[in-house]
């Protein structure tokens, strides 16, 4: 949902960057039409029983807070299956380009599960979590024998 809004230019509505201006602000009429179509796009991108919660919230930041604080408990049952799965990834029948794809796309995932928000503390929190995760040995170019 982020790549969505900060590729429409509308992240600044969900960090604070665009702060609401006052009712009699030449800014407010477009500011609130901003907000009503991020409002909306949050909504409809959500589960059915979530948009309940965020259902009379009246403003794009006070509806990403909402969920930020109903779900941003962390995600450790997602980071141990991505652990799990890169401890037993194993080249076997694949090539090498195929095992470094699969690799680098769990790796990738342990990234998108970092934290976003301003809080040091949940960041701290989530790099923690992913440095569990021991570093993926580097693939070491095997010395090839020349025919004599």
């Amino acid at each position: 949902m982020i790549l969505v809004i900060d590729g429409k230019n509308k992240l600044g509505f969900l960090n604070d960057k665009i702060p609401q201006p006052t009712d009699d602000s030449p800014l407010f009429e477009s500011w609130n039409r901003n907000n009503k179509l991020l409002l909306s796009w949050i909504q409809r991108s959500v589960n059915p029983t979530i948009t309940e919660s965020i259902l009379y919230v009246t403003t794009a930041i006070g509806a990403w807070s909402e969920l930020r604080e109903q779900f941003s408990q962390g995600d450790s049952f997602r980071i141990a299956d991505l652990q799990e799965a890169i401890f037993n990834l194993k080249q076997g029948t694949m090539s090498v380009s195929q095992y470094y794809s699969k690799q680098r796309a769990l790796w990738l995932s342990c990234h998108l599960l970092a934290c976003v928000c301003k809080s040091w503390l949940s960041c701290r929190w989530y790099t923690t979590r992913l440095n569990l995760v021991q570093p993926v040995p580097v693939v070491q170019p095997v010395p090839v024998m020349k025919p004599v």
